[in-house]
């Protein structure tokens, strides 16, 4: 029995066969409307039982806007996870975790749920993660003064260990695809991911 993998794809418009910018321009929907369907062309490699994986055939597959766009989406959701467990690893924390840490850095004494407004993310998975971290001592969870329900978080100074710059984090894998973009991508791409998440809320 074959098994088949993906180990490459091309994406290019199915109403146009030529490679040109005009045509990528169409593919990408940028300046104007975004095409109807795409064609998604990716090499597959097919694997026999002697793993001769040298014989391989083109599969071209049409995605229509919608598909290819969560297709892209399950692929960064992916990448996330993945590099959220290589941080734990190398660093001892995870992105959710790294991200706490730096927004409690930039505003010390915030409450948790003020925290999760701006994280945007459950109270529950909130408190989970800020549990976590003071196990590893790396924050202070203390009761408000003023409020006895309100739980008020700084970073220990063991905090640096987890918040120090490192190639092998999410956010700077972030920073340097933003780096790229410009001003005018980075609002359509906030707009664009703001609105999608507003449609799933």
């Amino acid at each position: 029995m074959r098994k088949l993998s993906c180990v490459g794809a091309r994406i290019h418009s199915r109403e146009s066969g030529d490679a040109g910018p005009a045509a990528r321009q169409r593919v990408l929907g940028a300046g104007g409307a975004a095409p109807q369907s795409f064609e998604a062309k990716i090499t597959v490699r097919k694997e026999n039982r002697n793993n001769n994986n040298d014989d391989h055939e083109d599969l071209v597959v049409r995605l229509d806007p919608v598909l290819d766009f969560m297709r892209l989406l399950w692929t960064l959701e992916h990448g996330l996870q993945s590099a959220s467990k290589r941080m734990e690893s190398a660093l001892g924390v995870t992105g959710p975790q790294r991200l706490v840490l730096r927004i409690v850095g930039r505003h010390p004494g915030i409450s948790a749920g003020q925290l999760a407004q701006i994280a945007q993310l459950h109270p529950s998975t909130i408190t989970g993660i800020v549990q976590r971290l003071v196990r590893k001592g790396a924050l202070v969870s203390e009761r408000d003064p003023l409020d006895n329900r309100r739980v008020r978080l700084h970073l220990r100074p063991e905090a640096k260990a987890f918040t120090k710059m490192s190639k092998s984090t999410v956010e700077s894998a972030v920073k340097q695809t933003l780096n790229r973009m410009t001003p005018r991508q980075l609002q359509a791409a906030r707009e664009l991911l703001g609105g999608l998440a507003q449609a799933l809320d």
